[in-house]
């Protein structure tokens, strides 16, 4: 722990949350809460490394990562890739909803709950997001809304099953 740990150890001791502790951080020089905020980084820098090299064997104390044997189990699904997720977000919006997608990327809300008189659906690089009903997500999300089908359980795998045969992808 650097130079303000004890600053920050303080705080959490007086329960120094919100608006209290942003007025003690403010009254600090603005120097030392440029320093303050790069030794956090650093620090956050060092345990984010230390957990993408052996992520497993890492758990999170009251002090921080100590380095001992994790309880966490590993996901079931690391290693597989999905090829649903190479597909390009334009690709999928367009062979989804017969709507061709802009060089900007807006196009009208093709969701069946949303009556959509200016375009407010904007379709990313990964992925999209409708701020007229505020719904957004992947491949999945989209073809489940437009499906009705949920992204959980049976659901999950029907729609799965069906965007393979839709877009003649194999599972991996």
């Amino acid at each position: 722990m650097g130079r303000f740990g004890q600053f920050t150890r303080d705080a959490r001791e007086r329960d120094l949350d919100g608006p209290l502790a942003s007025g003690v951080f403010g009254q600090l020089p603005a120097y030392v809460q440029q320093e303050f905020w790069q030794e956090l980084g650093r620090e956050c820098d060092e345990r984010n490394e230390r957990l993408r090299k052996d992520p497993f064997t890492t758990t999170l104390t009251e002090e921080g990562l100590a380095d001992s044997p994790a309880v966490i189990r590993p996901p079931s699904r690391i290693g597989r890739h999905d090829a649903l997720t190479d597909i390009p977000s334009a690709s999928y919006v367009e062979e989804l909803t017969g709507e061709e997608v802009p060089r900007h990327g807006f196009i009208p809300c093709p969701l069946p709950d949303h009556a959509d008189g200016h375009p407010s659906f904007k379709v990313y690089p990964q992925g999209w997001h409708c701020f007229g009903c505020n719904k957004g997500g992947s491949v999945y999300d989209l073809a489940g809304a437009l499906w009705g089908l949920g992204t959980r359980g049976d659901d999950f795998t029907r729609l799965h099953a069906e965007l393979l045969k839709r877009f003649g992808r194999q599972a991996a």
